[in-house]
Order: C-alpha cells, then sequence, then structure tokens
C-alpha cells in the first residue's frame, strides 16, 4: 500500500501541566532518545514542498486516506548548524505511516535552498525514493511552502526499540527562506505554548501497558498536521489557501 516499512502513528493534544504526570506513568516503560541531548531533547525543522495548488495542505484538510508529503529536515540541538539534511517522503494510509529519506551535504541542502527549487538537484541521488520524487515534481511541480521548527522531547522503548514515544514543544512556523536559520527569528506560534503534541509510533500492536496509561490519562487520538497548522497560521502569505 505505502512504500518503506510501514507503522503505525497516534497523535495526542497534551496540557503542557500534564505532561510530567503523564511521563511518570510511562516512564518504567521507556528511555531518552540517544540522538537527543541526556534529556532526550533535540530541535526538528523541516522544510516542506507543496504545489501551486496547495494538494498536500487540500488532501489533509479533505481526509484523503493516501497522501504524501515532501520534506527537508535537520535534526540538532538549538543553535547547532546541520552538518546533514534530509529530503523525506513521508507517505500516510490512514494511521499507518512510512518514511523514505536521503542525506544531503550542506552544500547540495544549500543549492536546494535557493527559492528556484531546482529539484533536479536530487537527480544526483540513486534509487527508487529519488524516482519517486522526480517523478512526482516533473508532473505538479513542488516549491518550497513553509518551515516547522519545534523541541522534541523524545524516548524509545525499553524492550522495544521500534516503539517512539515524542512530546513536541514551542511550535513555530517559518517563511520558507528560514530555513538555515531557524534559530534566528522567533517564527509565529500555531499552538498555544500550554499544549503539547504527543506523538507515538509502533510496528503492529501499541503496547498493552501503553493502552492502559493512555486510558488512566484519559487521552484521545486526534487528527493533527503541523504542516496544516503552520499553514493556516501564516495564510495570509498563501494565496490559494481559503
Amino acid at each position: 500500500m505505502i512504500p518503506g516499512r510501514p507503522r503505525y502513528e497516534l497523535k495526542f493534544l497534551l496540557a503542557a501541566a500534564e505532561k510530567s504526570r503523564f511521563l511518570s506513568l510511562i516512564r518504567d516503560g521507556i528511555r531518552p532518545d540517544r540522538h537527543g541531548d541526556d534529556h532526550g531533547v533535540y530541535r526538528v525543522s523541516s522544510l516542506y514542498y507543496d504545489t501551486m495548488d496547495w494538494q498536500a495542505y487540500y488532501e489533509k484538510l479533505d481526509g484523503v486516506l493516501l497522501r504524501k508529503k515532501f520534506r527537508l529536515r535537520y535534526y540538532g540541538l538549538p543553535q547547532e548548524k546541520p552538518e546533514v539534511s534530509f529530503f523525506e517522503i513521508k507517505h500516510r494510509y490512514g494511521n499507518l505511516i512510512s518514511k523514505e529519506r536521503a542525506s544531503l551535504s550542506p552544500e547540495s541542502c544549500a543549492r536546494l535552498l535557493k527559492l528556484e527549487s531546482d529539484l533536479d538537484e536530487l537527480g544526483n541521488l540513486s534509487g527508487p525514493m529519488a524516482a519517486r520524487v522526480l517523478g512526482f515534481h516533473h508532473l505538479s511541480p513542488l516549491s518550497p511552502a513553509l518551515i516547522v521548527s519545534y523541541l522534541r522531547h523524545a524516548w524509545t522503548g525499553v524492550e522495544d526499540e521500534d516503539l517512539r514515544v515524542t512530546f513536541d514543544h514551542f511550535l513555530t512556523a517559518h517563511p520558507a527562506d528560514d530555513y538555515l536559520s531557524p534559530g534566528q527569528g522567533a517564527g509565529l506560534p500555531f499552538l498555544s505554548p500550554d499544549q503539547i503534541v504527543l506523538e507515538i509510533k509502533f510496528n503492529r500492536n501499541l503496547p498493552r501497558w501503553l493502552q492502559q496509561r493512555l486510558i488512566q490519562h484519559r487521552l484521545r487520538p486526534v487528527r493533527y498536521s503541523k504542516y496544516v497548522e503552520a499553514a493556516l497560521a501564516r495564510n495570509v502569505e498563501m494565496v490559494g489557501i481559503r
């Protein structure tokens, strides 16, 4: 149905004041992500690409079951410049997701980020992912839409390392040309600082102990797209957004 190694993704909106309590309920089953600092915290910045008629934006709003997003992403601690960026395709079929990614050097990233947005830069990459990006781009040309940046507090399962639990804080939307310096501007907040996006990813079955903790905390999955919410926050700059 979708390429790559599919897994499930559930999203929740959690009151920031409740984070510590919920974390205490699940702490025995998770440990800090090794890619972050000592507490598992790192910054995520993503430059999203979309078509002239905002296909990805409207597919989410319209509830299209099978869809994809194209983005340029780097992970790093706040105030750090990325040494490596990744061009990604995130595929989704309902709650089932998969991700394809290819690393880009700083030089390739800088060329790609010229707002002429020549995605043919990806022609230097090999494999089916590059073919999928370029095939889509040639039929429905992609261009930089906006940047989403946030701090992520990430955890992995103790018994199952494919289990991921992440808390995303301080979500901000930035113009597309701010990608190389997302820490320099405050950006436009699009989620109340009193709220956090909780995401849980797992391969087949959500562990029973985690199901019980979600029920105990009265958390229910929500449909939430950072890209769409950021686009709505910046809609004055996006001609054609209704």
